[in-house]
Protein backbone atom coordinates (compact mmCIF):
# COMPACT_ATOMS: atom_id res chain seq x y z
CA UNK A 1 0.00 0.00 0.00
CA UNK A 2 2.70 2.67 0.99
CA UNK A 3 3.98 1.87 -2.21
CA UNK A 4 1.58 2.37 -4.88
CA UNK A 5 1.04 5.92 -2.52
CA UNK A 6 4.78 6.48 -3.39
CA UNK A 7 4.30 6.08 -7.22
CA UNK A 8 0.96 8.24 -7.46
CA UNK A 9 2.49 10.56 -5.49
CA UNK A 10 5.74 10.59 -7.83
CA UNK A 11 3.68 10.29 -10.53
CA UNK A 12 1.17 13.35 -10.54
CA UNK A 13 4.10 15.86 -8.71
CA UNK A 14 5.71 18.46 -10.97
CA UNK A 15 9.42 16.51 -9.67
CA UNK A 16 10.73 13.21 -7.60
CA UNK A 17 12.00 16.19 -4.67
CA UNK A 18 8.29 17.83 -4.53
CA UNK A 19 7.19 13.80 -3.97
CA UNK A 20 9.33 13.07 -1.04
CA UNK A 21 8.38 16.71 0.65
CA UNK A 22 4.94 15.95 0.63
CA UNK A 23 5.99 12.32 1.30
CA UNK A 24 7.56 13.56 4.29
CA UNK A 25 5.17 15.44 5.45
CA UNK A 26 3.14 12.32 5.72
CA UNK A 27 5.50 10.82 7.50
CA UNK A 28 7.09 8.38 4.68
CA UNK A 29 10.30 9.01 5.05
CA UNK A 30 12.10 7.53 1.85
CA UNK A 31 15.10 8.97 -0.23
CA UNK A 32 15.07 10.64 -3.40
CA UNK A 33 16.05 7.63 -5.76
CA UNK A 34 13.82 5.03 -4.16
CA UNK A 35 10.60 7.89 -4.86
CA UNK A 36 12.49 7.75 -8.46
CA UNK A 37 12.34 3.59 -8.56
CA UNK A 38 9.16 2.71 -7.27
CA UNK A 39 7.38 5.35 -9.63
CA UNK A 40 9.09 4.44 -12.40
CA UNK A 41 8.52 0.12 -11.62
CA UNK A 42 4.65 1.16 -11.48
CA UNK A 43 4.45 2.96 -14.16
CA UNK A 44 6.03 0.58 -16.65
CA UNK A 45 3.36 -2.35 -14.91
CA UNK A 46 0.89 -0.25 -15.76
CA UNK A 47 2.27 0.64 -19.69
CA UNK A 48 2.80 -3.21 -19.99
CA UNK A 49 -0.96 -3.99 -18.79
CA UNK A 50 -2.03 -1.51 -21.47
CA UNK A 51 -0.16 -2.96 -24.07
CA UNK A 52 -1.90 -6.32 -23.47
CA UNK A 53 -5.10 -4.86 -23.09
CA UNK A 54 -4.43 -3.73 -26.68
CA UNK A 55 -2.85 -6.77 -27.76
CA UNK A 56 -6.07 -8.91 -27.11
CA UNK A 57 -8.28 -6.34 -28.59
CA UNK A 58 -6.23 -6.78 -31.79
CA UNK A 59 -6.86 -10.70 -31.23
CA UNK A 60 -10.62 -10.34 -30.72
CA UNK A 61 -10.21 -11.47 -27.02
CA UNK A 62 -11.06 -8.57 -25.13
CA UNK A 63 -12.68 -9.28 -21.96
CA UNK A 64 -15.70 -6.81 -21.96
CA UNK A 65 -17.98 -5.86 -18.49
CA UNK A 66 -21.33 -4.02 -18.54
CA UNK A 67 -20.02 -1.20 -16.36
CA UNK A 68 -21.50 1.28 -18.80
CA UNK A 69 -24.74 -0.97 -19.36
CA UNK A 70 -27.66 1.73 -19.59
CA UNK A 71 -25.10 4.44 -18.42
CA UNK A 72 -25.16 8.18 -19.46
CA UNK A 73 -21.33 8.47 -20.73
CA UNK A 74 -19.31 10.95 -21.75
CA UNK A 75 -16.13 10.94 -23.80
CA UNK A 76 -13.69 13.94 -23.06
CA UNK A 77 -10.72 13.70 -25.41
CA UNK A 78 -8.22 16.64 -25.01
CA UNK A 79 -4.99 17.50 -26.63
CA UNK A 80 -2.36 20.20 -25.51
CA UNK A 81 1.61 20.97 -25.84
CA UNK A 82 4.33 19.97 -23.74
CA UNK A 83 7.90 20.59 -24.58
CA UNK A 84 10.03 17.56 -23.88
CA UNK A 85 13.57 18.09 -23.10
CA UNK A 86 16.20 15.55 -24.77
CA UNK A 87 19.73 16.32 -23.87
CA UNK A 88 22.30 17.49 -26.57
CA UNK A 89 25.74 15.02 -27.36
CA UNK A 90 28.89 16.31 -25.93
CA UNK A 91 30.77 17.97 -23.57
CA UNK A 92 29.33 20.15 -20.82
CA UNK A 93 29.88 23.91 -21.16
CA UNK A 94 32.58 24.95 -19.64
CA UNK A 95 31.44 28.47 -17.66
CA UNK A 96 27.96 26.39 -16.25
CA UNK A 97 28.91 22.66 -16.43
CA UNK A 98 25.71 22.03 -17.79
CA UNK A 99 24.81 20.10 -21.46
CA UNK A 100 22.51 22.03 -23.81
CA UNK A 101 19.35 20.34 -24.17
CA UNK A 102 16.74 20.44 -27.52
CA UNK A 103 13.11 20.68 -26.50
CA UNK A 104 10.98 19.64 -29.33
CA UNK A 105 7.02 20.60 -28.83
CA UNK A 106 4.85 17.09 -28.47
CA UNK A 107 0.88 17.24 -28.60
CA UNK A 108 -0.43 14.41 -25.90
CA UNK A 109 -3.37 13.55 -26.45
CA UNK A 110 -5.87 12.08 -23.30
CA UNK A 111 -9.25 10.81 -22.83
CA UNK A 112 -11.50 10.39 -19.59
CA UNK A 113 -14.03 8.58 -19.89
CA UNK A 114 -16.76 8.86 -17.26
CA UNK A 115 -20.54 8.45 -16.48
CA UNK A 116 -23.17 11.15 -15.00
CA UNK A 117 -26.40 11.08 -13.29
CA UNK A 118 -29.51 12.58 -14.61
CA UNK A 119 -28.68 15.82 -13.42
CA UNK A 120 -25.38 15.76 -15.25
CA UNK A 121 -22.94 15.45 -12.22
CA UNK A 122 -20.46 13.40 -12.42
CA UNK A 123 -20.47 9.43 -11.02
CA UNK A 124 -17.31 8.23 -9.49
CA UNK A 125 -17.60 5.27 -7.42
CA UNK A 126 -15.94 1.46 -7.20
CA UNK A 127 -18.59 0.12 -9.49
CA UNK A 128 -18.49 2.66 -12.07
CA UNK A 129 -14.95 4.16 -11.88
CA UNK A 130 -13.39 7.19 -14.15
CA UNK A 131 -11.01 5.90 -16.83
CA UNK A 132 -8.45 8.55 -17.83
CA UNK A 133 -5.49 7.52 -20.15
CA UNK A 134 -3.51 8.92 -22.76
CA UNK A 135 -0.44 9.17 -25.28
CA UNK A 136 2.18 11.31 -27.02
CA UNK A 137 1.73 9.12 -30.27
CA UNK A 138 -0.11 9.64 -33.14
CA UNK A 139 -3.75 9.84 -34.02
CA UNK A 140 -3.87 6.47 -34.95
CA UNK A 141 -2.75 4.60 -31.73
CA UNK A 142 -4.75 7.30 -29.99
CA UNK A 143 -7.86 5.91 -31.41
CA UNK A 144 -6.79 2.08 -31.04
CA UNK A 145 -6.54 3.49 -27.03
CA UNK A 146 -9.66 5.24 -27.08
CA UNK A 147 -11.20 1.94 -28.89
CA UNK A 148 -9.95 -0.93 -26.33
CA UNK A 149 -11.46 1.51 -23.21
CA UNK A 150 -14.64 1.36 -24.71
CA UNK A 151 -14.88 -2.26 -25.87
CA UNK A 152 -13.75 -2.91 -22.61
CA UNK A 153 -16.11 -1.11 -20.36
CA UNK A 154 -19.02 -2.13 -22.70
CA UNK A 155 -19.98 1.26 -24.64
CA UNK A 156 -22.31 -0.64 -26.69
CA UNK A 157 -24.73 -0.82 -23.69
CA UNK A 158 -24.95 2.74 -22.77
CA UNK A 159 -28.00 4.61 -23.10
CA UNK A 160 -26.71 7.72 -24.12
CA UNK A 161 -22.77 8.67 -24.92
CA UNK A 162 -21.60 12.20 -25.45
CA UNK A 163 -17.99 12.87 -26.94
CA UNK A 164 -16.58 15.77 -26.48
CA UNK A 165 -13.12 16.41 -28.36
CA UNK A 166 -11.01 19.41 -28.39
CA UNK A 167 -7.89 17.57 -30.17
CA UNK A 168 -6.55 19.91 -33.18
CA UNK A 169 -6.49 17.60 -35.82
CA UNK A 170 -9.56 15.81 -34.93
CA UNK A 171 -11.90 17.09 -37.17
CA UNK A 172 -15.59 15.49 -35.91
CA UNK A 173 -17.09 15.59 -39.42
CA UNK A 174 -14.96 12.79 -40.44
CA UNK A 175 -13.89 10.90 -37.11
CA UNK A 176 -15.77 7.76 -37.81
CA UNK A 177 -14.36 8.01 -41.02
CA UNK A 178 -10.57 8.30 -39.79
CA UNK A 179 -10.44 5.04 -37.95
CA UNK A 180 -8.95 2.18 -39.08
CA UNK A 181 -11.28 -0.22 -37.06
CA UNK A 182 -14.30 -1.27 -38.38
CA UNK A 183 -15.77 -1.70 -34.79
CA UNK A 184 -14.83 1.63 -33.37
CA UNK A 185 -16.54 3.24 -36.93
CA UNK A 186 -19.60 1.20 -36.24
CA UNK A 187 -19.91 1.89 -32.60
CA UNK A 188 -20.01 5.75 -33.17
CA UNK A 189 -21.85 5.23 -36.27
CA UNK A 190 -25.20 3.17 -34.46
CA UNK A 191 -24.93 3.68 -30.87
CA UNK A 192 -24.21 7.52 -29.99
CA UNK A 193 -26.71 9.47 -29.98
Amino acid sequence: MVRSKVAFVGTVSGSFAIARSLLKAWGISISLKRVERLTYHFNQQGLSQRQSLLFHLQQGTLPTTPILQDQRVVISVDGGRTRIRNTKPGKRRHNSHRHGYKGEWIEPKLLTIYVVDPLGKRVNTTEIPVTNDGTYGKLQPFLALLEMHLVRLGINLASQVLLVAFLSKLDLATYPTTTTTPRLSALFNTRVT
